[in-house]
């Protein structure tokens, strides 16, 4: 029997609709998708709220270091295409717990506490997966959270890198409890895929959004057995979701 493929929304389907917002979870969730990926930042008031960046230039139309605003201030602005607001840690957890499972990256300073402290009153510890590219951060939230699961972004982390993991030192890897290990789609290779079943962990590839051909690529990790895929398109999220039904 063929294994279930994770589908997720990085950051929502974000080609097709604003990154890290209602619309955009809300789409990949009605076109089947297994977790919505979405980054935390904390505001100046000490709000969490959902965006990659740690300002507002890229995606909203005005300027400002969201950890120096208040979530007044930063409510002032919508996104650039669509207009919609940044949304609430909270208000996403709210509208989406019953309907998706989460994978939370801990992207701003002193998110984790406050991280902890949502998840555990909101009871969805079965229903996310814990990610950042800081170990320390994945430590610190496996203090309040021994039950959580983790995912190390390892194409950018510095405290254990790619080319210590792939020399396989299974006693430390599996020191560090990893539940998922996600690496950007054209770093991996058969032996990380290896790697990590080895270890018991769950591979995942992100970042196909520059990619000549992104769907090809997906095809391939797929061959190289991959557990798990990260969609920045919608069109491709319909598509391999077809392919692995038939």
């Amino acid at each position: 029997m063929t294994k279930k493929i994770i589908l997720i929304a990085h950051r929502g389907t974000k080609l097709e609709y604003d990154e890290n917002t209602i619309i955009s979870f809300s789409k990949a969730i009605e076109n089947g998708v297994d977790f919505i990926e979405f980054d935390l930042h904390r505001t100046k008031d000490h709000k969490l709220v959902i965006n990659h960046d740690n300002t507002l230039q890229r995606t909203y139309n005005g300027n400002g270091i969201i950890s120096n605003m208040t979530y007044a201030e930063i409510c002032k602005f919508r996104t650039r295409k669509d207009g919609h607001k940044m949304p609430l840690f909270t208000e996403v957890i709210s509208a989406f717990k019953n309907k998706t499972k989460f994978i939370i990256e801990l992207k701003g300073v002193d998110v984790v506490e406050p991280a902890a402290k949502i998840i555990e009153k909101y009871n969805i510890i079965s229903n996310c997966v814990i990610s950042s590219k800081n170990l320390w951060k994945l430590k610190r939230i496996k203090s309040f959270l021994s039950n959580c699961r983790i995912c190390y972004n390892i194409t950018k982390g510095k405290e254990f890198t790619l080319n210590e993991f792939l020399k396989n030192n299974s006693l430390k890897i599996q020191s560090m409890k990893f539940d998922m290990i996600s690496l950007r789609s054209i770093l991996v290779s058969k032996h990380f895929v290896s790697v990590c079943h080895s270890n018991n962990i769950i591979a995942l590839a992100w970042d196909f959004i520059n990619l000549k051909n992104s769907i090809l690529k997906i095809r391939e990790l797929l061959k190289l057995d991959i557990d798990g895929i990260l969609f920045d398109s919608l069109i491709n999220l319909k598509i391999i979701r077809n392919e692995l039904k038939n």
